[in-house]
């Protein structure tokens, strides 16, 4: 139950040490805090290298959510991500954790809200959405662009779990 909670749980062990007519000749006990992590995420520009040519049009970031580390099994999973004000979706695909490999991808849409239908699973999910960013004029500077993601099931009450905010910068420093 501790493994499957959606909070900091406590895990506690004890272990005694028994002489041969089995009387306790000394004992010690140790607790174990963890978080159980159901979803993470990632944001990466693909304007991040350096290839002496700085092009602000064409543009994207690719946005990486890792969900249900445990591989739980549930059901009627929906993963929430609100675009970002200025980006535009280009394509969104989502696959299942094997045991040893990322399964085939899968297409999907979102509806109006946001959010992502993946229905029921029982295995880690990867959830990749690739956003247009708008074209620029060259000119120097970076924008940055704020997204969280949340995850919900089956069973779990409230508006879900989410990854907190994460940041990805799109531009040009002149000089740094």
């Amino acid at each position: 139950d501790e493994y499957y909670a959606t909070s900091q749980q406590t895990v506690s062990n004890k272990a005694q040490l028994l002489d041969k007519e089995s009387t306790v000749v000394g004992e010690g006990e140790f607790d174990v805090k963890f978080t159980p992590k159901w979803i993470e995420k990632t944001g990466v520009s693909s304007d991040s290298g350096s290839t002496g040519y700085y092009d602000p049009t064409n543009r994207t970031i690719t946005w990486t959510i890792t969900a249900n580390h445990m591989g739980a099994t549930l059901n009627n999973v929906v993963i929430t991500d609100v675009l970002p004000s200025g980006l535009t979706l280009k394509s969104a695909n989502w696959q299942a954790w094997t045991g040893s490999a990322w399964d085939t991808e899968t297409s999907i849409t979102p509806n109006a809200n946001g959010e992502y239908a993946i229905g029921n699973i029982n295995s880690k999910i990867l959830l990749t959405i690739v956003t247009n960013v708008p074209d620029e004029a060259y000119t120097t500077g970076r924008k940055t662009y704020s997204n969280s993601a949340s995850i919900k099931w089956d069973g779990l009450s409230g508006l879900g779990l989410g990854t907190g905010t994460i940041n990805v910068g799109v531009g040009y420093n002149a000089i740094s």
